[in-house]
């Protein structure tokens, strides 16, 4: 029976180092003798090991898995069965490694970036709906009050007693719609703007060197990759994705 344990701190033969996959994330198995693997999930609660099926990533706690198996570790680590079998690249000895630069695979960088600004996207639509419904408000407000004003005038043409309060129904009304719809308005607004502080943070966190992790905010993941290194560690870079 082969083990290996996958994460931060585990001994799969590639490096990992994206802060939301644990340091021991997952177990994968294979039993030589009935050809048998699984992987089982030993993450961190709320982080989780996903199965691709089909077109989407599953969260599983154990599966049965073959070397074809796409794995996602947390949000943004992906990598295939298939390269557990890879052999360790040790670069043959202290001397060598400071002449050979280090590789990195930094497929799940493009799916960080996809998500950051899909997730950017979805919150800026939110933020411009509120906005209509802020500029709306006024109006629905005014009409509001101004459809309860008209009540003393009915009351008087039938004939009926107008009290005092009917007077004061059209500005009650418009002042509650109003306060309430920007009540909704403005606390809509504080999520929006705290999943986008937490999307930023994701980002900024995530989109970097996997090895000395220099950031990379703001440059395109085309770029990073066709520069083939990095900028301060020379780690060499490359996508097993494509």
């Amino acid at each position: 029976m082969k083990t290996i344990i996958i994460g931060r701190e585990g001994n799969q033969p590639f490096l990992i180092n994206d802060e939301f996959v644990s340091r021991q994330h997952a177990l994968f198995t294979y039993d030589e003798s009935t050809g048998r693997m699984t992987i089982t999930d030993r993450s961190r609660p709320g982080v989780g090991t996903f199965v691709r099926m089909g077109n989407q990533f599953q969260q599983v706690t154990h599966c049965n898995v073959d070397p074809t198996t796409d794995v996602r570790l947390g949000p943004y680590f992906t990598f295939r069965i298939g390269q557990l079998f890879q052999p360790v690249n040790t670069g043959g000895g202290e001397n060598r490694d400071k002449k050979k630069p280090k590789n990195a695979d930094i497929a799940y960088l493009r799916n960080v970036a996809e998500n950051y600004e899909t997730t950017k996207m979805k919150l800026e639509e939110k933020q411009a709906n509120i906005n209509s419904v802020r500029g709306l408000s006024l109006v629905a407000s005014i009409a509001g009050g101004g459809i309860t004003a008209l009540l003393p005038t009915m009351l008087s043409d039938g004939g009926q007693p107008v009290e005092w309060y009917y007077y004061l129904l059209g500005p009650l009304v418009a002042v509650l719609l109003l306060g309430g719809l920007m009540l909704y308005c403005n606390r809509a607004s504080k999520k929006i703007i705290a999943e986008k502080n937490r999307n930023d943070k994701t980002y900024k966190i995530s989109f970097c060197c996997p090895a000395c992790h220099v950031p990379f905010a703001g440059k395109l993941y085309e770029n990073i990759l066709a520069e083939s290194k990095c900028p301060k560690c020379k780690t060499e870079f490359y996508d097993s994705k494509i």
